[in-house]
C-alpha cells in the first residue's frame, strides 16, 4: 500500500517521494534492491480509441485534428483528445463517422 501522506523527497528533479508499505516479508534477496512502481493516474472505464501522440496536430483557428488517409489521400478528422499514456492519447472524432479503429493515421516526422 502506499502512504496517504506525500514525504519530503531528496531526490533531484520535480516529483514526489512516497513511502510504499509492503504486505508480508521481503525476501532476504531483495534487500538493497531497486524497484519500479507504476501509479494509475487516471483511466478510462471502457476501452476508446488511441492513436500516437504525434499523429494530433492542431489547425489554424485551435481545433486539434488527426490526418487519417483515404484513398490514398490525407484528410482530415477533427478530434477532441482525451487522456494519453504510453505515447499514446485517445481521441472521440466529433464527427462519428470521421474515425473508426484500424483507420491509417499520419503521424509527423
Amino acid at each position: 500500500s502506499v502512504a496517504d501522506q506525500p514525504v519530503q523527497g531528496t531526490m533531484a528533479g520535480a516529483g514526489l517521494e512516497y513511502e510504499v508499505l509492503i504486505d508480508g516479508a521481503i525476501p532476504d534477496d531483495w534487500i538493497g534492491l531497486n524497484v519500479r512502481v507504476d501509479f494509475t493516474t487516471a483511466a478510462t472505464p471502457s476501452e476508446v480509441l488511441v492513436v500516437p501522440i504525434a499523429a494530433v496536430g492542431s489547425t489554424a483557428n485551435g481545433t486539434t485534428r488527426v490526418t487519417v488517409v483515404r484513398g490514398g489521400r490525407p484528410v482530415d478528422v477533427h478530434i477532441e483528445p482525451g487522456i494519453s499514456a504510453g505515447g499514446y492519447i485517445e481521441v472521440v472524432p466529433r464527427d462519428p463517422s470521421g474515425l473508426s479503429a484500424g483507420d491509417e493515421v499520419v503521424i509527423a516526422t
